[in-house]
């Protein structure tokens, strides 16, 4: 409900604040829960079925991550778009401020991504898209391990 002297942007960016918050709060829920699992089942998910003894994201840097859930989205995605990619698939959550410089060096350094300046997002060059993404040692051995069960994961 907007406030009586709030002018349209003022309410926005209020909604925003709330609305980022409310994020906040509920990531830091599922963390617990996704910890509180742990402890009461460590080897099972919900259906019974065995988890790998480590998660995959133990050994994944942030580019690794980063250019795993882009294979998966398959169009581009913007930097807040990837965090919550990445919080959801392997339960890490990275902060914005080292995401950046991981988005950049995977861009200039590596070649393996890029930005699109008019929809603001980065995606996969399109040889990488196809499972090329070989730049980075140790990316393709841990791809083929992740689990199928716990979206929390």
């Amino acid at each position: 409900m907007t406030r009586a002297n709030e002018s349209l942007v003022e309410f926005l960016d209020r909604r925003e604040s709330e609305i980022r918050a409310l994020r906040a709060e509920l990531l830091l829920e599922l963390k617990q829960i996704k910890a509180a699992k742990q402890v009461v089942s460590p080897r099972e998910d919900e259906g019974g079925a065995s988890l790998p003894a480590k998660a995959p994201s133990e050994k994944m840097t942030i580019k690794q991550m980063v250019v795993e859930v882009l294979k998966d989205a398959g169009r581009g995605q913007s930097a807040e778009s990837i965090v919550d990619l990445i919080w959801s698939r392997f339960g890490v959550e990275v902060a914005r401020t080292s995401l950046s410089p991981q988005l950049s060096r995977l861009k200039n350094q590596d070649g393996i991504i890029s930005y699109n300046d008019d929809e603001a997002t980065w995606s996969l060059r399109r040889g990488e898209a196809a499972g090329q993404a070989t730049l980075m040692p140790g990316l393709e051995s841990e791809s083929s391990e992740q689990e199928e069960g716990d979206p929390l994961v």
